[in-house]
Formats: structure tokens, sequence, C-alpha cells
């Protein structure tokens, strides 16, 4: 498809340097040519002008790709991000993108080059914006910049049908860092359901089924009992069950007639209403788990941890990592692998010690041949 342009150089007034006026289909921008010589500034402003060329017809055969920067955004946000239980603070994470890369700026042109600058701007911020509390992780740089960029590009290849021709390799912004491995001691566990009041259902629910802290907030609705599950909706909308054992019966039963609607309640879940049975939501239960380990003198664990500690358990129990990954409901069985089953030194010492065994077997039939011939 031809297209209509224009193209005129000139000098302004107290200017010592030519400027170029181009105008592609209506279109125009002006600009400084930076050439002293009317000569360059004219060849200067015809590369220009074939750039710009290049760019309108890349436009007109990728135009959703070409939308700004903004407005991708909000479309994401839109069809996949209120729609999440991070919605808030992924909306934080985006707002610093779009003032960093600029409104205007088209979704094509979010390159390796773009996501390199945001992640070493985004890692020289201190924590919290306290300058005393250090400098934020390189975790949290990837997850900042990179992951939130990540989702937004494959949200726009996959659903919006958008090409990126220039799109970062996104493994090359990974930030290495070692898997955690901490999980919940028994004495641990025992010490906190002991000082947990109310939480402790809800604690105890989480070690048995192996569930993250959004699912574990489960309704009375997803408990069916005649076919022993409960049903629930998990990470990416997928359908997950948990089998009703007896030891999660006991947790139900232990905490019905509570809440009509939910199962999970606490009578301390704000100031206001203190004393009040209400459900546990997202945020106070994490608020709730940091308290009860303060007081139960417990360092170092977060509500994840439980899900990890579920899955180990199961692990060591049965060495099964097939069942543990439909236990957690993990689609790939390297996450499993990677970060929920861990050889720990109890482990190796075992297995030492069943290659000592074997060895002293093995050099005593040895002996006892050698004497009987």
């Amino acid at each position: 498809m031809s297209r209509k342009s224009e193209i005129s150089v000139y000098k302004p007034k107290n200017s010592d340097v030519f400027h170029c006026r181009i105008s592609i289909d209506g279109d125009r921008k002006s600009k400084s040519t930076g050439c002293a010589n009317k000569r360059d500034a004219e060849a200067w402003a015809k590369r220009w002008k074939a750039h710009r060329l290049k760019k309108a017809e890349e436009k007109a055969e990728n135009p959703i790709g070409h939308m700004t920067f903004l407005a991708a955004v909000n479309l994401f946000m839109e069809q996949r991000g209120e729609k999440l239980v991070n919605a808030r603070g992924l909306e934080t994470f985006f707002d610093w993108l779009v003032d960093e890369i600029g409104e205007e700026t088209p979704l094509v042109e979010i390159t390796s080059e773009v996501v390199s600058k945001l992640i070493a701007k985004r890692a020289n911020q201190s924590r919290w914006g306290r300058p005393d509390k250090g400098l934020v992780s390189p975790l949290y740089a990837q997850r900042a910049v990179v992951d939130r960029l990540q989702s937004l590009c494959t949200w726009a290849k996959e659903r919006w049908e958008v090409r990126l021709p220039r799109e970062p390799k996104w493994s090359k912004h990974y930030v290495e860092i070692d898997p955690r491995t901490r999980c919940m001691s028994y004495a641990e566990e025992e010490t906190i359901l002991a000082v947990a009041g109310d939480l402790a259902p809800l604690l105890e629910f989480t070690l048995l089924s192996g569930v993250r802290r959004a699912d574990a907030l489960i309704r009375w609705s997803q408990v069916d009992w005649d076919s022993r599950v409960i049903r629930m909706r998990v990470k990416n909308k997928k359908q997950h069950e948990v089998r009703i054992t007896q030891g999660i019966k006991e947790v139900l039963e232990s905490v019905r007639g509570h809440h009509d609607t939910f199962v999970f309640t606490s009578t301390h879940e704000c100031r206001e209403r203190a004393g009040q049975r209400v459900p546990v939501c997202y945020k106070g239960y994490a608020y709730f788990f940091e308290k009860v380990c303060r007081r139960a003198g417990v360092e170092g664990l977060t509500i994840h941890d439980l899900r990890r500690t579920a899955g180990e358990r199961m692990y060591r129990a049965t060495g099964d990592i097939a069942a543990v990954l439909k236990f957690l409901g993990h689609a790939s069985i390297e996450t499993t692998r990677k970060h929920y089953v861990h050889v720990v030194l109890d482990d190796v010492e075992e297995r030492q010690i069943a290659m000592e065994n074997a060895r002293n077997q093995a050099m005593a039939e040895r002996r006892l041949r050698e004497s009987g011939s």
C-alpha cells in the first residue's frame, strides 16, 4: 500500500542546525537533524522518513501490536488482572512501568534493552522507599519488571493475536536463586497450634490439604460430604479437588456451626469487630499467621511454607512424587521436584547407612564363600 508522505528541511530562526518536518498519511512530526549543512540535513531527513514509513507499514500490518503501552495495560487489567487475588499489587507494579516506559510507547517496542534498563533502575530502589532498609532484592526487581511484562506480552500474543517480533528473551532476565526449602517441623507445628487460638483449624487444614493461602479460605458450598471431596478453583482457574480424609474431616467438624457460608472464621479479624466471628480474609490470614509465629517463638516461616511442608511430608511418607504432584495440583513434575521435594542431610544419612549395610553384607558373603572353599 502506497502512503502519502511529505518532507521538508528548514532552518528555524536563531538555530545553528537544520530541522525537518515529515508528514505520513496526515501524521506530521518535526525533529532537529543536528546537521549544520543542508545536504547532510536532507540525507538525515530521508533516513528518518524511511524509518517512519517502515513503522507505518508495521503498524498497518499489526495494528493491535502498536497499541500504546498504557492501552495494553488497561485492557490486560480489565480482562485478566482485576480477576486475580493480587490485583491491587499488580496495578501498582504496572503504574510504575507505565511511568518509566511511557504511556504512548507501542507495545511492540518493549525490547530486551528496555527490560534491562528497567531492572537496573528497579534494583537501585530502596525497600519500602526507606533507604535505611537497604535495596530491594534482585528477585523483587525481576518480579516487578520481568514477570509483569512477560504476563502482559503472553496475554497479548495468545488472546489478542499480537505479533511481537522484538519480544525480549525473558529467560535471560531471570534471577538465579536457590529454591526455598524451609518447612515446618513437627515440634514447631505443635508449638504454633498451641497458641494459634481459632486460627488453628485453618492452619491444620492448610497442612493437611497442601493448598495455597487463597484456596484454603473455602466455603461450605465447596464441601461435598457424600463424595468426600472439597472442590475449588486454584491458580490459573484450574479445577482442583481435595479428598476429605479423616484428619480433614475432624478439622471441618470442629468448625461446623461457626458460620453459614465460610468454613474458617476468627473472632479477632479487626479491631472494629473484635470478639465477633467473621470469615478469615486473604490478608488477615497472613497477618495472624505472622502474629502466631511470633507468639510461638518460631522464626523464618511463611504461609506458603505450610504448602511446602505438606508436599515434603507426603513425599517422606510415601516416596511417590507423582502422588505429590496430584496432591499439590501441579501441572509439571519439575515444579514439584524443584520446589517441594528436597534431599536433606537425614535422607543422605539414611541412604549412606543403606550403602554401608550393603557393603558389609557383600563383604561377609565373600568371606563366607572363601572360608568354605
